[in-house]
């Protein structure tokens, strides 16, 4: 029995079908943005290593934390370097960051307008794609691997490098 070319495409996209039910996403968004915000805390706070704190300008310990001065809800400068830096444990937690200084610190050591620039950012909004904060995961392993940090990112990511 011969098929005609509608029977045939028919066939073709029903098959197109089942195997897209098949076929799962091979991350979930909630495990790329953890794995996007573990990769991006190391990197910041190795980069910043043996500065002092941002804020009160405290000696570097092990405990220096990643600290975002605008919120990490916003995803558009959520892993953005001029956004970060190290605090120590003091200011980020006890203190709730120290958000006012930790702004003055970023306009001294940047440029003048870096916060305002920031600032606007956060009020687009978009929605960011799995393959973008992949490739911001796969960013950040690079910088650490440049920085020569001896880090051993998960399983799950190491066939995406």
């Amino acid at each position: 029995m011969k098929l005609t070319d509608k029977e045939k495409q028919k066939r073709e996209k029903l098959k197109a079908r089942a195997l897209a039910r098949k076929t799962k996403k091979q991350f979930s968004r909630s495990k790329l943005v953890e794995e996007a915000d573990r990769v991006f805390s190391i990197y910041i706070r190795w980069r910043d290593a043996w500065k002092p704190c941002c804020t009160c300008w405290a000696t570097w310990t092990e405990q220096a934390q990643c600290w975002h001065c605008f919120s990490r809800r916003h995803y558009q400068t959520r892993w953005i370097g001029l956004n970060a830096h190290s605090q120590c444990y003091r200011c980020n937690m006890l203190l709730s960051g120290e958000q006012f200084k930790h702004a003055q610190y970023i306009d001294t050591i940047h440029w003048k307008w870096t916060v305002a620039g920031l600032e606007a950012m956060t009020n687009f909004t978009t929605k960011m794609q799995d393959s973008e904060i992949l490739e911001i995961i796969q960013h950040y392993y690079k910088k650490c691997f440049e920085l020569g940090i001896d880090y051993k990112p998960k399983k799950q990511f190491l066939c995406q490098l």
